[in-house]
This record gives C-alpha cells, structure tokens and sequence, in this order.
C-alpha cells in the first residue's frame, strides 16, 4: 500500500517509511517481484536510486485489499459518537501529515 500512496518515492524511503532494514525489505521485494505485484525501476538521473511501481496484478490486489478494509472499518465506526468520529479523523490526518514528514527525510 506504500508503494501505491507515495508514487515515485525511493526504495530506501519505503523501507524506512515501514521501518524495515535494507535486506528484509528487498528480500520483501523480490518476492513480491516474483509475484508479479511490483517492479523495481532505476532513477534515470541516479542509478543508486531505486523507485517500486505497482504492476496491473498489483494494483487490482491493492484495491480489493483496500475496499475490504474500508468495509470492515465502517462497520467498526458507527458505534462511535459524532465527536468521537471527528477526533479520530482529526487524529489520522495528524498521523498521516507525520508519516509523510518522515517518509521524506
């Protein structure tokens, strides 16, 4: 799902962003190469930088994922009041202005 909202985003970023090491995440990688559900492609301007795309195949695996989780967490947030719902919305956006600070760094 990383590799999906961060489009063109470095592999080294992407492995720090989920806080894995360098080779866990690139044995991740290839694996999920293998699949078929990314590829790896080269910074035309600097060959040390790697960037991840989703391929077709993983792109339609993310969108299934992603509305069977939108699904299941609407289900688990009508018990909550109308100020509840604000602040925990309140509080992802929070999150998500922080994970893209440290994605960037």
């Amino acid at each position: 799902m990383t590799v999906k909202n961060f489009v063109n985003v470095s592999m080294v970023s992407i492995s720090r962003a989920i806080g894995l090491e360098k080779g866990p995440f690139s044995q991740t990688v290839d694996k999920l190469e293998k699949l078929r559900l990314l590829e790896r492609v080269l910074s035309s301007s600097d060959k040390r930088v790697v960037r991840l795309f989703l391929t077709k195949e993983g792109e339609l695996l993310t969108k299934k994922v992603e509305d069977s989780m939108e699904s299941h967490f609407s289900n688990k947030i009508k018990v909550l009041t109308d100020k509840e719902l604000k602040d925990f919305y309140d509080s992802l956006d929070k999150l998500k202005q922080i994970a893209e600070t440290l994605i960037s760094k």
